[in-house]
């Protein structure tokens, strides 16, 4: 691979006849191959990587202890509070199913499935046998009993009754 500084001049610069030539500065720049092999005698490492990395853990142990003396309760703090918030996420996710399932939704989406016969119109998932099964043994609501809701259009409300008007002393 070819040396990528220009070769030096050989004559002197104008106007100065006694002027030393210039520097060979790629004589003396070691070259690419060279490089290459630059590594610590009988290890096969290369010394910048070596002496770097040494340099880089001898900072973070003293100046690391400092950065984690300030930093390190906020780190514990964020660290418990998602340990702690995926574990409650992680945990609700089975009884926000069977919550769904007792209250007649669907327990993938959450749609109300009262009046559906076999599948969620939302997600297009089956109804799970235990809505099913709660159908088959309640009977039906009727009129009077607790829970029924009249689907008929509620009657006007009735206008307050009119104050007789105020007597005079």
């Amino acid at each position: 691979m070819p040396d990528p500084l220009p070769p030096a001049r050989d004559d002197p610069p104008r106007g100065q006849p006694n002027a030393p030539a210039p520097l060979d500065y790629a004589a003396l720049r070691p070259s690419a191959a060279r490089m290459k092999n630059f590594r610590l005698a009988g290890t096969g490492l290369n010394p910048i990587l070596v002496y770097g990395s040494a340099l880089l853990f001898i900072g973070f142990w003293f100046f690391g202890a400092y950065l984690l003396s300030i930093f390190g309760p906020i780190f514990a703090l964020i660290f418990a509070v998602g340990l702690f918030g995926t574990a409650f996420v992680l945990s609700r996710k089975g009884s926000l199913a069977e919550a769904r399932t007792n209250m007649g939704l669907c327990p993938k989406c959450g749609y109300d499935l009262r009046a559906s016969t076999d599948r969620c119109p939302e997600c297009g998932d089956p109804i799970p046998e235990q809505i099913l099964r709660w159908r088959r043994l309640r009977p039906p609501l009727e009129p009077g009993m607790p829970g029924y809701v009249d689907s008929r259009p509620l009657p006007p409300p009735t206008p307050p009754p009119r104050l007789p008007p105020p007597t005079s002393p």
